[in-house]
């Protein structure tokens, strides 16, 4: 049985990088095929696979590929060599396929570090036989209405398949993620002390933890950054947040000051915005629990540029057209009206967000608006909105029920119209937010504004 077994492997690995090597030729990224096709023939072709010395895995609502990302290019810049599923998918057949692209013939890891971004359900399938030195979470929010919409339900998933034998590197400041896994060997926290200017509890619609995990009984929260993201304590039974051990002091000046174990030191920062805060420290504590030294994380951090591929910049006509992904999820969406309403100067906004599961369609639920924050864009430097798509009336009704005045709404059918409509005048900066399948229709939209402008 065990020689069966040996052999299946074997021809697993190798129809599986004949598969791989073809695809890329054929000038495919091989990103998911292979691995599954391995799967297939070989049920515990993970298991086999001889993985790098070093792994560290990164799972989460929002944040993770950012975070994983940055984890492989810091090791890339510190000269690691590298295996990671960067550009690819984030389940088993995904991780199997980037394992596949570095192994040897005989299935060897060429590599000495794995970097694997994973998600939150398939964490068991991936991390049971790919073992983990670290696994990082960064955050558990309601997300997809139909895969993940309940985060106590996806707490669920984590908690039953993240390993005990890992350092679990945590979000201190989300009570869903701080209380994942207590049976684990080693778990540590990272937070972020509030910052200048942030309100002290924002008007955020969905809270998702209220009650304490201990009594159930109502939790305070002496600081709330967002939603849930924060610190709490409980007056019946003493339960509160964790004390962090990768503590964010203050982030200005270019520079993320970190208390660690007690230890201050600095890092360039990356980005001032809070979410790429909340990724960074994650990136430093992930690579200090791996083992690297605070000095050289700096020097890599200093050379770390985060490319965000759902934001795109262009300037016209004097303006600015902002053209940036708005995922439609509550938390994910409330973000990005935070960020536009926050936006210097005045602006105007389009917006033909969806919750279809492809771009031929759409569904009927819409839940997901009446969870989200539609009233920050409600703002008086917000002059207009204009929604288009299959959902534009339900759109109009939620800004309606938000409070936008009527004068400052229009709203269409065809989103491609949308760029049209806008009032250019006495406006510095038009955003466009569409949905993660509709990004060549914001480009259509982009290209008639700048026509506009020009």
């Amino acid at each position: 049985m065990r020689v069966v077994a040996e052999v299946l492997f074997f021809i697993a690995l190798w129809v599986s990088k004949a598969v791989g090597l073809l695809l890329r030729l054929l000038g495919k990224n091989a990103t998911q095929l292979p691995g599954r096709i391995a799967i297939i023939i070989c049920p515990t072709f993970l298991t086999r696979l001889r993985k790098p010395a070093h792994i560290i895995a990164v799972t989460g609502t929002n944040g993770k590929t950012t975070t994983a990302n940055m984890i492989t290019d810091a090791l890339v810049l510190l000269r690691h060599q590298v295996t990671s599923n960067a550009f690819g998918s984030n389940l088993n057949h995904g991780v199997a396929s980037a394992l596949l692209r570095d192994a040897t013939l005989f299935g060897a890891a060429r590599r000495d570090y794995g970097v694997f971004e994973v998600d939150e359900i398939s964490v068991g399938k991936v991390l049971g036989p790919v073992h983990a030195d670290v696994v990082v979470v960064t955050n558990l929010f309601r997300d997809s209405i139909y895969r993940n919409a309940h985060p106590g339900y996806i707490a669920g998933f984590l908690d039953a398949g993240l390993p005990d034998d890992a350092t679990l590197v945590l979000n201190g400041d989300d009570i869903l993620v701080s209380g994942l896994r207590p049976s684990a060997s080693k778990r540590v926290f990272f937070s972020v002390s509030p910052l200048p200017g942030e309100p002290p509890s924002p008007p955020n619609l969905v809270i998702d933890a209220r009650t304490c995990p201990r009594c159930d009984a109502e939790l305070v929260f002496d600081f709330r950054r967002y939603h849930h993201i924060g610190r709490v304590h409980c007056p019946v039974c003493g339960y509160h947040s964790p004390s962090a051990d990768y503590l964010v002091t203050d982030a200005s000046a270019g520079q993320l000051t970190l208390e660690t174990y007690g230890i201050q030191s600095r890092y360039p920062l990356v980005d001032a915005g809070v979410t790429s805060i909340y990724n960074e420290v994650a990136v430093i504590a992930g690579l200090r629990e791996l083992g690297l030294k605070s000095e050289d994380l700096a020097r890599a951090l200093a050379r770390v540029h985060v490319t965000d591929n759902r934001l795109e910049v262009i300037q016209a006509g004097g303006k600015r057209i902002v053209l940036q992904a708005a995922k439609g999820t509550p938390v994910a969406a409330s973000r990005v009206f935070a960020d536009v309403s926050a936006g210097p100067g005045r602006k105007a906004v389009i917006t033909f967000l969806d919750d279809a599961h492809d771009a031929a369609d759409s569904t009927e639920n819409i839940t997901w608006l009446y969870d989200a924050d539609f009233e920050l864009l409600v703002d008086p430097s917000i002059a207009q909105v204009v929604v288009g798509g299959k959902r534009h009336l339900d759109f109009a009704l939620r800004l309606d029920l938000a409070g936008l005045p009527a004068e400052r709404l229009v709203s269409v059918l065809d989103p491609k119209t949308t760029a049209d409509l806008i009032e250019l005048s006495d406006i510095d900066t038009i955003y466009v937010l569409y949905d993660l399948f509709n990004g060549s229709t914001a480009h259509v939209i982009g290209q008639r504004l700048k026509e506009r402008l020009a």
